[in-house]
């Protein structure tokens, strides 16, 4: 008698977190917040909702006295405390993008 193959059915399991009102836990676009664990912190511009309940921001750090840029990091939004809601005010367009006629900042090479 042949063996019948296996069917695989994932489970996704979700967060007991995950079905409040707020999946970000407070944690707004544009406010200075810092990571708990360790320490690095800056300011909310992203956000992403996992299936699974893991949701996330990026926080960008910023400039320091050496005017130096560091890349922004993602983290859990459960390991963050807001330090300052609406630090920075962010526009968008309908869309997004640039407005029409303009063109993105551009880096030039030599002189």
């Amino acid at each position: 008698m042949p063996l019948r193959p296996t069917i695989y059915r994932p489970t996704i399991y979700r967060s007991p977190a995950a079905d409040r009102n707020d999946p970000f836990l407070g944690v707004a676009m544009g406010s200075k917040a810092r990571d708990t664990i360790t320490g690095v912190g800056g300011f909310v511009i992203a956000r992403v909702e996992h299936a699974t309940g893991c949701n996330q921001v990026l926080i960008a750090p910023p400039v320091g006295k050496d005017e130096v840029f560091r890349d922004p990091l993602w983290f859990d939004v459960e390991r963050l405390i807001v330090e300052e809601e609406n630090a920075v005010s962010f526009t968008s367009r309908p869309g997004g993008g640039l407005p029409p006629g303009q063109v993105p900042p551009t880096r030039h090479e030599g002189p």
